[in-house]
């Protein structure tokens, strides 16, 4: 039984059809799962087969932050080289065009993306700023991106 309450195909269409914008879209939570099955089985990871539970909050979890945050361990060991992260920023912005969005502002933590290959900050902005840039042409969206920090690393890495 799904959570989501009923809304009647007519009025749904009405909604897909209203232009949208988005102010706060993560792009390490915005990868889809058939991408993460692909990479996992390129780059030789083991997921386990219920792995939905590891990066979707479920209907029966506890809402609390530190549930949220658990999602992100697995998602951020999916970006382990410069064409996957490529590939998800690409992704992520033709899914939020395809979900009627006119603006996107697609925030992503350069260190978490760096940190499981051992990449530079530098590295990583260019990958992500090159994505998403080629993806807004190609799929006629206005992206801008917010880089953040995580509030347990230095300031010396801002």
């Amino acid at each position: 039984m799904s959570w989501y309450p009923r809304i009647s195909t007519g009025k749904l269409n009405y909604y897909r059809g209203i232009p949208k914008v988005d102010l706060h879209r993560h792009l390490e939570g915005s990868l889809r799962l058939d991408t993460i099955i692909d990479v996992a089985r390129r780059h030789g990871m083991t997921i386990p087969v219920s792995f939905h539970s590891l990066v979707q909050v479920q209907q029966n979890d506890p809402l609390t932050f530190n549930n949220f945050l658990s999602k992100f361990q697995l998602l951020r060991q999916i970006y382990r080289s410069p064409d996957v992260i490529a590939r998800v920023t690409e992704e992520a912005i033709q899914d939020a065009a395809n979900d009627g969005l006119q603006y996107l502002e697609l925030r992503f933590t350069p260190m978490a993306l760096a940190r499981f290959q051992g990449y530079s900050l530098g590295e990583v902005m260019d990958w992500v700023l090159v994505a998403a840039r080629d993806a807004a042409e190609k799929h006629k969206i206005q992206v801008r991106l917010i880089a953040s920090l995580n509030r347990h690393e230095p300031v010396e890495i801002a």
